[in-house]
């Protein structure tokens, strides 16, 4: 499931590890991307067991256009889950 509500404690816990953990980079199709993984968090009462938080940035470059500079968009997403890493 997506997390957007910066006020749970399980999105503020994980926000604060993710600049411990060190990102997996990547490519998707023309986009450079980074991932983060943070396994066993128990701040979310309502989840009885340990879960997982994945959270993934793109970024695109697009070309300058009329004599201006480069557009760079930077896209990202926070999941959370119960299932195992593959």
């Amino acid at each position: 499931m997506v997390l957007k509500d910066e006020r749970r404690d399980l999105y503020q816990d994980a926000g604060a590890l993710f600049p411990l953990a060190e990102p997996q980079k990547g490519r998707y199709r023309s986009l450079d991307c980074l991932g983060w993984d943070v396994s066993g968090l128990t701040s979310w009462p309502q989840v009885t067991e340990p879960v997982r938080v994945v959270r993934s940035q793109k970024t695109d470059s697009a070309p300058p256009t009329d004599g201006g500079e480069a557009e760079t968009k930077t896209k990202e997403w926070i999941w959370v889950t119960t299932l195992e890493p593959i």
